[in-house]
């Protein structure tokens, strides 16, 4: 599991990578035959992703079923057998890996799903803002005039964003903290 150097360390200066394989373990430990897993990919960096995938497929090898509710698809290309697709609280597609691999990157995206693979990923650079923007400069906000409820000064490392006309595109710095 890889959770032995966790062993003595208190959970709360552990990572989410970390967290993650304790609870791997923890649960692990108790000898289901099912282990159901919701976004367990969320907060992780891809190395934390690999041991996730290491540890799925020890359960595998170990005749164990994994259900696995997930956006990010990439690493379970090689491990999932099955593909099912539900919206609305329906299954809207079920099919076999190899042929969930084989849908168009479209078909994809029109089902909110990310890619199979990382490789043809476009790095795409934001766009020249154009004359008409929405300039803001230490910008604040308050709910009906009273006590300050958002200062950008105070939660983040800039004091000026601009936003290009119709568009929702925002750049923001790191978080104070």
């Amino acid at each position: 599991m890889e959770a032995e150097k966790l062993l003595g360390r208190s959970i709360f200066n552990l990572s989410g990578g970390e967290k993650q394989k304790v609870a791997c373990a923890s649960v692990s430990a108790a000898h289901p035959d099912v282990f159901v897993l919701d976004e367990p990919t969320s907060n992780l960096d891809m190395d934390a992703i690999e041991s996730l995938r290491r540890t799925i497929l020890l359960w595998k090898s170990r005749g164990k079923t994994v259900v696995i509710a997930e956006h990010r698809l990439h690493w379970l290309k090689d491990i999932c057998n099955r593909v099912i697709y539900m919206s609305g609280g329906r299954i809207s597609l079920d099919l076999p890996m190899n042929e969930f691999a084989a849908l168009p990157p479209e078909k994809l995206r029109r089902l909110g799903l990310r890619p199979l693979s990382l490789t043809n990923l476009k790095n795409e650079s934001p766009p020249a803002v154009p004359g008409d923007t929405l300039e803001l400069h230490d910008f604040c906000c308050s709910y009906d005039g009273k006590k300050q409820a958002l200062d950008m000064r105070s939660l983040f490392c800039i004091w000026k964003t601009e936003w290009p006309a119709n568009s929702t595109r925002l750049t923001t710095a790191a978080v104070n903290g």
